[in-house]
């Protein structure tokens, strides 16, 4: 069978289904080749999310992905930042590397756009951008893999309904802890410090709640 051709791909992209185009495809991870389930929607959206705190390695495996699919022009200026990477010995050359970093991003999502897809990339930066970014991919990965004969937290699909289970504090604590565990074996570590920083945030967001119906 051919190699894909992504640039025919995008012009037809226009009039496919893009629930049906994306059920045939496994969850894109860094350093994924091609096959004839590759998730091409996915790859874009991870590298118009990459940074420089996701590290050599993972960069370099998503330049793999991009160039094995034939998405040369978008993979251009990551392999740029690959090999200043490579000789970096200070500030400066680190600059460069988030330079061509930015512009791969720009390039990403303007093939995004060409194809209708209609997303915005997370308002997150840095090393909590990184740890999202690899982290979700690990469990969407998971989550289409996973065993739907048994129980699995990851889903947060609880054995009962929380209004009827979480009668007090305790109740939420032991089902948050025992979906986070399940969650971190599955997806790793850098998904794990991902839900943990959102959990701040939403125990922020409690804060303000009950600050308003306290007033």
């Amino acid at each position: 069978m051919a190699k894909f051709d992504s640039h025919k791909w995008i012009r037809k992209f226009k009039t496919v289904n893009l629930t049906e185009a994306e059920g045939k495809t496994k969850p894109f991870q860094p350093g994924d080749m091609w096959s004839d389930d590759f998730d091409y929607v996915g790859m874009l959206k991870f590298g118009a999310q990459t940074v420089f705190e996701m590290g050599y390695e993972t960069c370099s495996k998503l330049f793999s992905s991009f160039e094995d699919v034939n998405y040369h022009s978008e993979s251009q200026d990551l392999g740029n930042a690959l090999d200043w990477w490579e000789d970096m010995k200070g500030i400066e050359d680190e600059e460069k590397v988030k330079e061509f970093l930015e512009t791969f991003r720009k390039k990403c999502l303007g093939t995004l756009k060409d194809m209708k897809i209609k997303w915005k990339p997370s308002t997150m930066t840095g090393r909590s951008l990184a740890m999202a970014t690899k982290g979700r991919a690990n469990l969407k990965n998971h989550l289409a893999n996973r065993d739907l004969t048994k129980e699995d937290y990851s889903t947060m699909k609880l054995a009962s309904n929380i209004d009827q289970k979480w009668e007090d504090g305790r109740n939420m604590e032991d089902d948050l802890v025992d979906w986070f565990d399940a969650s971190v074996g599955a997806g790793g570590t850098e998904l794990g410090e991902d839900l943990i920083y959102s959990l701040q945030s939403v125990l922020k967001r409690w804060e303000k709640i009950n600050d308003a119906y306290t007033r």
